[in-house]
């Protein structure tokens, strides 16, 4: 579930946000209005948000009942979301690379 949520955040933060895509406005309008330290997990960075996506999706999975709260459960979350976007921006870029 947090790979997934990872996924979902890394389309959202880097994809949708590019000019002339669908949240294009939605990131031009937080980059003029909230503060970086708002801005950037909210939206401006792909790995802020993805590591927040995860956290947020144990958290859920923990409040559902699921299992147990266990904070290295949640750091770990974190962790791997961030790091899972990072792989996913170098594969995208791997595979993106000359198309212009």
């Amino acid at each position: 579930m947090i790979l997934l949520s990872t996924f979902c955040g890394y389309i959202y933060a880097e994809h949708l946000t590019r000019p002339g895509m669908i949240l294009n406005y939605a990131y031009l309008w937080a980059e003029r209005s909230l503060p970086g330290f708002l801005f950037k997990p909210l939206i401006g960075c792909f790995r802020c948000v993805c590591g927040q996506w995860a956290g947020w999706t144990y958290l859920a999975y923990v409040f559902c009942g699921a299992s147990d709260f266990y904070l290295p459960w949640l750091i770990a979350s974190m962790l791997v979301g961030t790091g899972v976007s990072i792989i996913l921006h170098g594969i995208y870029s791997f595979l993106d690379y000359g198309r212009t």
